[in-house]
């Protein structure tokens, strides 16, 4: 057991109330939510002041929580039928909709608190959207949101992903209103996502400041969408992540449509060229857009190809200190 700085006590992962504290919410003046979908209820949630504990499904919180709000989920502790995955999580709703973080609400930050490393693949907090929604497993409306240590899974044996689309899109929607940007993406996994054009496992649409980081795209056939068919996406980091598989499972690791000021640094592209049978990109990183500006550094590329230009096709974003297996620094 630890204490963590919010003053709540952490029992394998998982923040309990400690005797002394149990109606206290945090150094923030906002609600924290429990989510446990083996243990919680449903409906209205119990507890002091601004600590809402435990609840079953994640749309309670996210369709009740105010802006600012901390939700902690716990993973699924049933065992997964076929032993091996974490039990997957999915909505009690059985319409065409998946998760949502509502435009009206920003700051909200959605943490998994399961152990990590299920075969190194990140949290044991595993996201599998509704099989038939219209929707990503999660939509992100509000700004600001961080999303932390949570795996979104889609469907390597479907044409496209459970949730039809991306498993998780920052939509600034509609393009002309301040929503959807601003969102932090941390110690995520995405697997098996089938999608491709004009989604990816991970969609910037257009925003500001939105960032992935230190996640982990794992047989996806497009990992990080940025851009969109309205306006320019701006400021957008994708740091640190590592992008593995077989070749034959990618299109294009990161697709840039329109944007402007785009980070890639630090990331590892474990496969070799991409090889997928039907797609049309075949590169890891491949620039679509009429504008897309930025830089490109210190990312390792699991080719001999000893051209960049061979293996990604960057329109006016600077190429510097990259990598291949050969130990050639790409520079251009």
């Amino acid at each position: 057991m630890s204490i963590a700085p919010d003053r709540l006590y952490h029992l394998g992962g998982v923040p309990v109330c400690s005797g002394g504290h149990d109606d206290y919410a945090g150094w923030w003046d906002s609600e924290t939510w429990f989510i446990d979908y083996k243990n919680g209820t449903r409906g209205p949630l119990q507890g002091k002041q601004d600590m809402k504990y435990p609840g079953k499904d994640l749309a309670d919180a996210l369709d009740n929580c105010t802006s600012g709000a901390t939700i902690y989920m716990r993973e699924h502790t049933d065992p997964h039928l076929h032993g091996r995955d974490p039990r997957e999580i999915t909505p009690y709703s059985t319409t065409a909709l998946n998760w949502t973080i509502r435009q009206a609400t920003h700051h909200v930050s959605i943490i998994g608190t399961g152990k990590i490393g299920v075969g190194g693949l990140a949290s044991e907090t595993l996201l599998r959207g509704y099989r038939g929604a219209t929707t990503p497993i999660l939509n992100i409306l509000g700004a600001y949101p961080t999303i932390e240590n949570l795996c979104f899974k889609g469907d390597e044996y479907e044409p496209a992903t459970n949730c039809v689309n991306s498993l998780v899109s920052v939509s600034n929607y509609p393009e002309a209103t301040q929503s959807g940007y601003a969102a932090t993406i941390n110690n995520c996994t995405f697997r098996t996502s089938a999608s491709t054009n004009p989604y990816g496992a991970l969609r910037f649409e257009t925003g500001y400041w939105n960032s992935v980081i230190n996640s982990t795209f794992w047989k996806c056939a497009m990992g990080v969408f940025v851009g969109s068919t309205g306006n320019v996406n701006y400021n957008a980091s994708i740091v640190g992540n590592d992008f593995i598989g077989l070749n034959t499972d990618v299109d294009a690791d990161i697709r840039l449509g329109d944007c402007a000021n785009i980070t890639i640094d630090n990331n590892n592209f474990q496969h070799a060229l991409p090889a997928h049978a039907t797609g049309d990109k075949l590169k890891y990183i491949i620039s679509v857009g009429t504008a897309a500006t930025g830089t490109a550094s210190n990312n390792f590329f699991a080719t001999t190809e000893i051209d960049i230009d061979a293996a990604c096709t960057l329109i006016d974003i600077a190429a510097v200190a990259n990598k291949c297996s050969a130990d050639t620094i790409w520079i251009k």
